[in-house]
C-alpha cells in the first residue's frame, strides 16, 4: 500500500469521512492485532487493547498533525493500551491471590494438610502450607 494513500485516508478521516477511517481500519487492524498479541501472548487480551485503540483513535483523529505519523501513532497506542490492560489484569490476579492466601491464614486446626495452587504469572506455581500438630508421639 503506498503511504500517498494512507495519508489521503487520514485526512479524510480527520474531516469525518466514515470510508476512509473504515479503510484505515481494514489496512492496520491485521497487523495490529499481531502486534498486541506478541506483546502480551493473549489472544482476548491483544483484541481489547486494538479495539480500545480505535476508539481512542476515533476521538483524537483530528489532533494528528502529520497524516505520515498516523502509522506510528497507532502502534503506539496499540503499545500502550496492551500494557494497561496486562497491569489492570495483573493487579486483579494479584488481588485474587492474596484473598485467598488470607483465608488460608485464618484457619487454625493444627492437624491438616492444606495443598493450594495458584497460577502466577501465567506459569503454574504450587504452595503447599504444611501445618504438623505439636504434639507427636512416637
Amino acid at each position: 500500500m503506498e503511504q500517498a494513500q494512507i495519508d489521503l485516508w487520514v485526512i479524510e478521516a480527520k474531516q469525518g469521512n466514515k470510508t476512509a477511517f473504515s479503510q484505515l481500519c481494514r489496512h492496520f487492524h491485521p497487523n495490529l492485532l499481531r502486534f498486541a498479541f506478541k506483546l502480551c501472548n493473549n489472544e482476548q487480551l491483544a483484541h481489547d487493547a486494538v479495539q480500545n485503540s480505535w476508539l481512542k483513535v476515533t476521538k483524537s483523529i483530528h489532533r494528528i498533525e502529520d497524516p505520515r505519523a498516523f502509522r506510528s501513532w497507532m502502534y503506539q497506542s496499540v503499545r500502550w493500551q496492551t500494557l494497561d490492560l496486562l497491569r489492570k489484569n495483573q493487579r486483579v490476579h494479584d488481588n485474587e491471590i492474596s484473598d485467598d492466601i488470607d483465608s488460608f491464614s485464618s484457619i487454625n486446626d493444627t492437624s491438616s494438610l492444606m495443598v493450594s495452587s495458584f497460577a502466577l504469572d501465567c506459569k503454574l506455581t504450587a504452595i503447599l502450607i504444611i501445618d504438623f500438630p505439636l504434639n507427636i508421639n512416637i
